[in-house]
């Protein structure tokens, strides 16, 4: 039977991949570290997608999301924002 070694050939054998580095280990494990951080970081991205919205995003309407920031800041009151919510609406 003949014996089959994992981590033989090109990985981190004597004629691999990561034999003529110096630094062995260190090198060995940098490599991979950064390979997994970049994996991570693309499927993070691809995951979250674009979560972070604009006001004028969510409402289509720059007009809207100006009116909302203006409210939100204490410039108009409740009452007035009302009135320009419904002209702008139609």
């Amino acid at each position: 039977m003949m014996h089959s070694n994992f981590h033989g050939g090109w990985f981190c054998g004597p004629d691999s991949f990561f034999s003529s580095f110096h630094f062995g280990g260190f090198f060995h494990l940098l490599v991979w570290g950064l390979v997994l951080f970049l994996a991570f970081k693309a499927i993070s991205f691809l995951a979250s997608g674009n979560n972070e919205k604009t006001p004028a995003s969510c409402h289509g309407n720059p007009s809207m999301a100006i009116l909302e920031k203006r409210y939100a800041s204490g410039e108009i009151d409740q009452e007035e924002f009302q009135q320009k919510k419904r002209d702008l609406n139609g």
